[in-house]
């Protein structure tokens, strides 16, 4: 799914210094604290969409330099945080192997589905400019 080191990694909500590491800000009702991000393509980013500032914003999440994940072209490594968990969303169709099984179950008989929400203003302006038949 990954193509490119100048592919993407945004962040679902404000994430003003990606320097710094994920606190409790970004912790959920059950305790643990989450980061999402959305993978985006190089060549789908519309630039002439985008302010000069959120440009800026895009480059510090780049695969290429991304401060939590590092991409070496074929694997995707996680930067280990102590009891942050990643969350990687996509707005492609991702390929799923014939035989795959899925684990609905949570506990307790429960499934979960949760409805994802981008509140990143730039990370909104990307997905709102994506190409019509880029996915």
């Amino acid at each position: 799914m990954l193509t490119s080191l100048n592919d993407y990694l945004l962040p679902t909500v404000r994430y003003d210094d990606p320097t710094a590491d994920p606190d409790k800000s970004y912790q959920s009702v059950g305790g643990r604290i989450y980061i999402e991000l959305v993978y985006f393509r190089h060549e789908d980013v519309q630039y002439n969409q985008l302010t000069p500032i959120e440009r800026s914003y895009l480059d510090a999440w780049k695969l290429r330099n991304h401060p939590f994940v590092r991409f070496d072209g074929h694997i995707l490594s996680y930067r280990a945080i102590q009891d942050v968990w990643w969350i990687i969303l996509t707005p492609y169709k991702v390929p799923i192997p014939n035989g795959t099984i899925w684990e609905l179950d949570v506990g307790g008989g429960r499934t979960r589905t949760m409805p994802r929400e981008i509140s990143n203003e730039v990370t909104l302006n990307v997905a709102r400019n994506l190409p019509p038949n880029s996915f």
